[in-house]
């Protein structure tokens, strides 16, 4: 459903795109409500799309009596089913291990068969989504006399990480220590052109950006250092903001010196998002797993427990991607569980517009969540090798607890949220 105006739908991708499937077609259509234009929010389309799409996929794994995740990967592939494209990286098998290890996969009974009022079951859904990143995106770094650093850009951080990220990158390769790093973004009149933050890009469009004007600027510098001390740039060696010569360690300079025996005031250098490499197909993947208890007198649901196994390429900062993962599954917590907008059908406004009305998860709500990344780097997208992981977190948390929950009580509730009223309407109509 759409509102008055067809924006801002699309729920079919997952299911043309996340398994080996040669024989599909499929049908999509906008529904026009009495409502205001659809608006994107993380993931759009797809959180909804993976919802129904992993639900279809249990439930034909278990009339053919198989285990669910063995059914999803004798229908893995390699390559993009939509164009034949071959991923640059794809770790789901590894996403469905590790997860499935963690979550206690192997305990998991029969749908419905738990005994007692609260029952207790386990799921799982898959996720595929962008994230590669892409050009145009740039960056420019102005290393200071005193040895400073400035990065601008005009992309921006939506409480992602991008300032810390952006830092990290040309600290790794200057080796310039972070407090001594300031970044400005979000201003094209400051910096260059940034790119927009949707499809999970930033990450994967500016780190490479970033990390392009700083081997810039490191040439640059042992250019000025070879020329200042009068030996060739292959006699050089460098550590921590210092060149030195290799056989004659005395003969050392540090990089402001550098820029002020330039008589530079600034060097500066900006750097660019590299093309994405001809014939593949770039995606983030994913598996969460749910472990859930069901009361079947109140119908409320519990989850205790999320595991969310992600291949999104090189981890710049651990501790950012976790909370990037914590967020996710807790709004994808609260798409499963919680959140409903009740409209007026004659004004077509929205009724419960206020915190106390829509709800949404509180720390009582939120279960234990343990992030598990399965991937490395992707050294085929970028010298950075980073995906995106803002929105693959949310795409499959509210299939994995609904299918927790059919595996908890054997029926299955088919709209969200998952309220305790549709969990009694089911169940007594077994």
């Amino acid at each position: 459903m759409v509102g008055a105006y067809p924006s801002g739908a699309g729920c079919s991708w997952p299911l043309r795109s996340l398994y080996k499937c040669p024989n599909l077609k499929i049908e999509e259509y906008s529904v026009l409500t009495n409502a205001g234009r659809a608006r994107a929010m993380r993931a759009p389309g797809n959180v909804q799309g993976t919802f129904a799409f992993e639900q279809m996929i249990d439930t034909i794994a278990e009339k053919i009596g198989m285990d669910p995740i063995e059914f999803r990967k004798i229908n893995y592939t390699d390559v993009d089913p939509d164009w034949g494209g071959k991923y640059t990286s794809k770790k789901l098998i590894e996403a469905y291990d590790q997860g499935a290890k963690a979550i206690g996969w192997e305990k998991r009974n029969k749908p419905g068969s738990g005994e007692g009022t609260v029952k207790r079951g386990i799921g799982m859904a898959s996720q595929i989504w962008w994230g590669g990143g892409s050009p145009p995106g740039y960056a420019t770094l102005k290393l200071n006399s005193d040895g400073s650093l400035n990065i601008s850009s005009g992309t921006q951080d939506i409480g992602t990480g991008t300032y810390t990220i952006l830092a990290q990158v040309a600290s790794e390769i200057l080796e310039i220590p972070m407090d001594k790093i300031q970044v400005t973004l979000g201003d094209t009149e400051t910096g260059p052109y940034g790119t927009a933050s949707g499809g999970s890009m930033t990450a994967p469009t500016m780190t490479p950006a970033v990390y392009d004007a700083a081997v810039q600027m490191m040439d640059k510098l042992k250019s000025g250092a070879a020329a200042i001390l009068e030996v060739s740039e292959d006699e050089l060696n460098y550590s921590n903001g210092i060149f030195t010569v290799k056989n004659d360690p005395q003969k050392t300079i540090d990089i402001s010196k550098i820029v002020n025996e330039l008589n530079a005031r600034t060097l500066v250098t900006t750097g660019a998002r590299n093309a994405n490499p001809d014939g593949y197909a770039i995606n983030t993947f994913g598996a969460q797993f749910a472990d859930v208890e069901v009361d079947t007198e109140t119908g409320k649901i519990k989850v205790n427990k999320i595991v969310a196994a992600h291949d999104i390429g090189r981890a710049i900062n651990p501790m950012t991607l976790n909370n990037q993962i914590h967020g996710g599954v807790i709004q994808g917590l609260g798409f499963a569980l919680f959140e409903e907008r009740i409209m007026d059908s004659y004004t077509g406004k929205t009724v419960n517009a206020n915190f106390h009305d829509y709800k949404v998860p509180t720390i009582k709500d939120t279960p234990e969540i343990v992030p598990i990344i399965v991937s490395e780097t992707d050294t085929l997208i970028s010298p950075v090798g980073a995906k995106g992981v803002g929105e693959p977190a949310i795409i499959p948390t509210a299939a994995a607890i609904s299918n927790a929950v059919y595996n908890a009580i054997g029926v299955r509730i088919k709209s969200a949220p998952m309220t305790p009223d549709k969990v009694l309407n089911a169940i007594n109509n077994l």
